[in-house]
């Protein structure tokens, strides 16, 4: 199946912000705040049937920070979701400087730049 739903995540060690985007023509991205822990990512997991981002048409992408993103990835990986990891520099030199910064804006870049770059992804693995 096409990939269709570009979500955003910018982490932080008790919370994170996810943002939904599908296209450059639709309005702007849909964000929401979540806990970083197992219930935040039932959460998240139940939030993004809700917006049609599904496993097998999702692809969700965040910046690389750390031990904060293991557990996210490995339970959205585990829950079947393809999961990107990227470099914080890598995502800033994607847009221009902004001149107000929040993690809602944050994350809506992430989900951006995923769509923008899709083809060319770093996506987690779990250790063997």
């Amino acid at each position: 199946m096409t990939t269709t739903h570009f979500i955003g995540i910018d982490l932080a060690s008790e919370s994170f912000v996810a943002s939904v985007f599908t296209r450059p023509d639709a309005k702007q991205p849909v964000s929401r705040p979540f806990a970083n822990s197992p219930d935040g990512f039932a959460e998240l997991s139940d939030w993004l049937s809700v917006q049609g981002a599904l496993p097998d048409c999702s692809v969700i992408c965040l910046e690389t920070c750390g031990v904060y993103q293991e557990a996210f990835c490995y339970d959205f990986v585990r829950r079947g979701y393809s999961v990107a990891a990227e470099s914080p520099l890598k995502v800033k030199r994607a847009f221009p400087p902004a001149s107000a910064k929040t993690d809602a804006l944050d994350a809506k870049h992430i989900a951006q730049y995923a769509f923008r770059f899709h083809d060319t992804l770093s996506f987690w693995q779990p250790d063997d």
